[in-house]
C-alpha cells in the first residue's frame, strides 16, 4: 500500500491532493483502473498501461488485460495501475488512511 501511495504522491501530485483530502477517493482510482472509464477529469487524463481486452466473439469484455505500451516518459502514464489491479479489492480505502500524511480520521 505504501508503494501505491508513494507512487501517486511522486508522479501524480494533483491526484494525490484529491486522495489526501478524501481518503475514500481510492475507490474511484480502483474503478478507473478496472474499467478504463471515469467521469472525473483528473482520472480521465491518466494513460493506463493495461486495458481490458474486448474480444469480438465475447458478449462481454474479458477479464484478461492487454499491455498498451504507452510512452515510458509520459508524465500522465499511471504505471502503478498493474499493482492496483493485482491487489484489487483486497485493500480498502480505509486501510490507506494512515499513509495519507498520517490521517487516521
Amino acid at each position: 500500500m505504501l508503494v501505491i501511495v508513494a507512487s501517486i504522491y511522486q508522479f501524480h501530485p494533483d491526484l494525490y491532493i484529491r486522495w489526501e483530502a478524501t481518503p475514500d477517493f481510492y475507490q474511484r482510482i480502483l474503478d478507473r483502473c478496472n474499467s478504463n472509464e471515469s467521469n472525473i477529469p483528473i482520472l480521465q487524463s491518466l494513460v493506463l498501461p493495461k486495458q481490458r481486452s474486448e474480444a469480438a466473439t465475447e458478449p462481454t469484455p474479458g477479464d484478461e488485460r492487454e499491455d498498451t505500451y504507452p510512452d515510458p516518459t509520459g508524465t500522465n502514464v499511471f504505471w502503478i495501475q498493474p499493482l492496483i489491479l493485482e491487489l484489487g479489492t483486497e485493500v480498502t480505502p480505509e486501510q490507506f488512511r494512515p499513509y495519507l500524511h498520517g490521517r487516521t480520521k
